[in-house]
């Protein structure tokens, strides 16, 4: 039996990390664990266009971050993904990316934008 390739976004036991949603177990064996290529959730993320601007060393982390900001976006570079601030229009260092994840509410670009409505 071949080896199977997990998702980028799949996080055990059954949750997809694209949207932090609960998957089922069917789901779980037909899409996340090896044809994940055909998964809508996978197609409509967006993908890093130019890899360029992506300094792997200190931008690239894995798939299961999440921040409830509005403005933290995952894209996908590689099987592996990059965040970016779209208050600020740029890919976030692993140390920026911890601080969205844990301190989104103190964050003062977040708080400029909120505060113009």
């Amino acid at each position: 039996m071949g080896q199977l390739t997990l998702c980028p976004f799949f996080k055990p036991p059954k949750q997809c990390t694209i949207d932090m949603a609960e998957l089922v177990a069917d789901y779980v064996k037909q899409l996340c664990l090896s044809e994940y290529a055909n998964c809508d959730k996978y197609k409509n993320v967006e993908k890093v266009e130019n890899s360029n601007e992506v300094y792997s060393a200190v931008m690239v982390a894995p798939c299961d971050e999440y921040s409830p900001c509005p403005y933290f976006k995952k894209l996908l570079i590689n099987d592996m993904c990059v965040y970016k601030c779209t208050v600020t229009d740029q890919y976030l260092t692993l140390f920026r990316i911890k601080k969205c994840v844990e301190l989104y509410k103190l964050c003062p670009f977040r708080r400029v934008v909120e505060a113009r409505g």
